[in-house]
């Protein structure tokens, strides 16, 4: 009879022990990895180089991106600053993870401006890639802004 009470204590402490450690897994889980790329991508970063259809584009000497947001939402903010006067930035907007979230976001969804962008980061540095061919913010011309850009940045 001791020896099946021993056992059947032995028996509760190691179910009682697993127990603890599953809760505890579950409570310390891993970030996501929307968490882990919105940790990476939410800051200033200013622009080290811009090119449209390989060629250096001049006026965004003094150009910053600012990304915001909550790992809560869904949707996060972006707001630009120094932006020449043929741009294909607005001043700001919305923007979220696209299909693939380590590669690909979607500036301003579900509007009329929304538009597919890739991105690769590291602890410092962001570049940002798209083909656009929507009229330019802040009063440019179609034909200037429309094309292939690659834009990179440092955070700052």
């Amino acid at each position: 009879m001791k020896i099946k009470l021993t056992i059947l204590s032995i028996l509760c402490l190691f179910g009682a022990f697993m127990l603890q450690t599953s809760c505890k897994k579950s409570g310390n889980s891993s970030p996501s990895e929307s968490e882990v790329q919105l940790g990476m991508l939410t800051s200033t970063w200013t622009l080290t180089d811009v090119q449209l259809d390989g060629l250096p584009q001049e006026g965004f000497h003094n150009f910053e991106l600012t990304l915001s947001g909550s790992i809560s939402a869904t949707e996060y903010n972006y707001v630009t600053l120094g932006r020449p006067a043929l741009s294909p930035w607005p001043a700001g907007g919305t923007w979220s993870f696209g299909s693939s979230v380590n590669s690909q976001i979607i500036r301003d969804p579900g509007t009329d401006s929304e538009l597919v962008m890739t991105y690769s980061i590291n602890d410092s540095a962001l570049e940002i890639s798209y083909a656009y061919s929507g009229e330019g913010f802040a009063g440019g011309r179609t034909e200037n802004v429309s094309g292939e850009w690659v834009f990179t940045f440092i955070k700052k």
